[in-house]
């Protein structure tokens, strides 16, 4: 009877301990050595229990005998751990004849592998040692750490460390080899000499860090609530410390609210929104490509006439912001937004109602944006009904694809250029794409007769995730100067509204520079325009008053958005170039 108790008794302990080892290496702040070590508890206990009626069967079952045995079966249980025993089912055991092979095995399958917990066990603790030393070599040089190590974090950790070759990377809850895109993450990580952690980024500690060196925090995983829980705690453990940054990547609104909240200290704070970062980037580097293709019409206005595919968070993002960079004069904007889903143009009806609002939306008014936007909810781009919606624009000057995924762009691209060519226009066309192995595929492609498609590529991970277009960008320094002629530069870092308004105008700018003197011989028209198009695109709306006293940013009213002729000449000083 006690043979068959305590065989039930030993396979329920080591399933439980192996349900329990999984779970805790599967759980993102449980280290690999802690979740081992539950494996060896249940394994010993496991082992001790098939020794137990073995040991009986030598010493007895009286009180001494019980004793003996008990004493006995951790003493072997123990030298099997440190491969001194190896335990075998005596042949002469009062065990049942149908319960021997499997008792047998069991007792054996443990002994086979307690040993190796051990050894692993014990390379866990050098290798966790060997981090602890490195990491206190690294006191003395400026730290990136990465709250995981993905795509994304290995993009950014390649570029910094080509750049800054004495940084340390530093890659956090690494329980295991990560597998990315591009093959083994780890093994790359390790090349660049980077750090690869098991524990959190929060919990662990830079408080001996030298002060004069910089800490550098990105919370990058693909868990955009985990990255604002993650920000959090490193703002309130680290915001006294000096040349320390945190970075959150994050598209949630949740996110802008609470760190345009939260008090930095000593701390630059700041959020990214890659889909953001990314059309903004587009527009400051080629966003005259949109002027330059313009079609002339009568009376020498020039017509951009955009066809967005996809109202994703990269459509929506290029769709606003085409309503305010296109302000120029002596140009007309016009906007045709398809989505197969009702959803997004909904979304943007509560996001920025004004921008759509039939008042302005295809009104033009003097000293006021001018604009045409039709959103075309519900439409397959793989049918009819797209083909013959396109064919109906009179003339296309611009395309932007965004679908969720790579392979959709390039076909639907490729769609598309074929229908532009079928009516006789060739409009500049861009798409995402991420992987950058498929960027340089579509950058010379063409078919069998050596046509071009001339597909443009933007958002790859490489040039996307840069220290240049993150960190430390030429358009982030302008955007800086702008703002510190009115405001100081702690108030740029830490509000949004000031970083991405002086940003726009940089853009906006930088554009203008490049165009005719007759936008810039009219700038301060011309930058009031923009502004009342960006406000919109942000949800904001007429007051009701040009009454300053009726601004309310919490309810997003603002006095200033009516023509230019209605504004104060100190307000319409501000519209002048800087």
């Amino acid at each position: 009877m006690i043979w068959n108790v305590c065989y039930t008794i030993a396979i329920v302990e080591i399933c439980l301990a192996l349900a329990l080892f999984i779970r805790q290496y599967n759980r993102k702040k449980d280290t690999f050595s802690s979740a081992v070590k539950t494996l060896i508890i249940g394994y010993a206990m496991s082992l001790f229990t098939l020794l137990l009626p073995i040991q009986l069967d030598n010493f007895g079952t009286d009180a001494v005998g019980v004793t003996k045995a008990v004493l006995m079966s951790l003493n072997r249980t123990l030298r099997s751990f440190v491969l001194t025993d190896i335990n075998f089912m005596p042949s002469t055991a009062s065990i049942g004849s149908g319960l021997f092979p499997a008792y047998s095995v069991t007792l054996m399958a443990l002994c086979f592998v307690c040993p190796f917990l051990t050894i692993g066990y014990i390379l866990s603790f050098f290798s966790k040692f060997r981090t602890g030393v490195r990491l206190v070599w690294c006191r003395s040089r400026n730290l990136c750490v990465f709250s995981q190590l993905n795509d994304h974090s290995l993009a950014l950790a390649k570029d910094l460390s080509l750049n800054h070759p004495a940084w340390r990377m530093i890659f956090c809850g690494v329980n295991a080899p990560v597998k990315g895109h591009n093959g083994n993450l780890t093994d790359e990580a390790e090349k660049l000499g980077a750090l690869c952690l098991t524990k959190d980024i929060t919990t662990m500690t830079f408080r001996y860090h030298s002060r004069k060196r910089s800490v550098w925090f990105f919370t990058i995983s693909s868990d955009e609530q985990l990255n604002t829980n993650d920000a959090l705690e490193l703002l309130a453990e680290y915001r006294m410390r000096e040349h320390t940054r945190i970075y959150l990547f994050s598209t949630l609104t949740e996110s802008h609210m609470i760190l345009s909240g939260a008090d930095p200290g000593k701390v630059k704070l700041r959020r990214i929104d890659i889909s953001h970062c990314l059309i903004n980037r587009f527009l400051y580097n080629n966003g005259d490509r949109l002027f330059y293709g313009a079609a002339d019409e009568e009376g020498g206005v020039k017509t951009i006439s955009a066809v967005i595919v996809g109202l994703g968070h990269y459509g929506k993002e290029m769709l606003k912001s085409l309503a305010w960079f296109c302000q120029m004069d002596g140009y007309r904007l016009v906007i045709d937004a398809f989505d197969k889903s009702s959803a997004p143009a909904r979304e943007l009806e509560a996001e920025c109602g004004d921008l759509l609002d039939p008042r302005y939306n295809g009104v033009e008014t003097a000293g006021e944006a001018a604009y045409e936007i039709r959103l075309h909810s519900g439409v397959e781009v793989r049918s009819g009904e797209f083909c013959s919606m396109l064919r109906s624009l009179p003339h296309p000057t611009f395309a932007f694809v965004s679908l969720g995924n790579d392979s959709d762009n390039i076909e639907i691209s490729a769609m598309l250029r074929t229908l532009f060519e079928r009516s006789g226009v060739r409009p500049d066309l861009y798409t995402i794409i991420r992987s950058s192995d498929k960027k340089r595929m579509l950058e010379n492609i063409e078919n069998f007769k050596h046509q071009k498609y001339d597909i443009h590529s933007i958002g790859d991970i490489p040039s996307t995730f840069s220290e240049k277009e993150i960190i430390s960008s030429e358009l982030e320094q302008e955007a800086l100067r702008l703002h510190k002629q009115w405001g100081d530069e702690a108030d740029f870092w830490r509000y949004e509204y000031n970083y991405q308004s002086s940003t726009a105008r940089a853009i906006h700018l930088k554009a203008r520079s490049n165009l005719s003197d007759q936008a810039a011989n009219r700038s301060g028209i011309t930058e009031h325009k923009r502004w009342n198009a960006y406000m919109r695109s942000l949800g904001y709306t007429y007051s009701g008053s040009g009454d300053p006293s009726s601004r309310n940013d919490l309810a997003k009213l603002h006095n200033d958005l009516i023509p230019y002729d209605q504004l104060s000449a100190s307000e319409k000083l501000k519209d002048e170039d800087p």
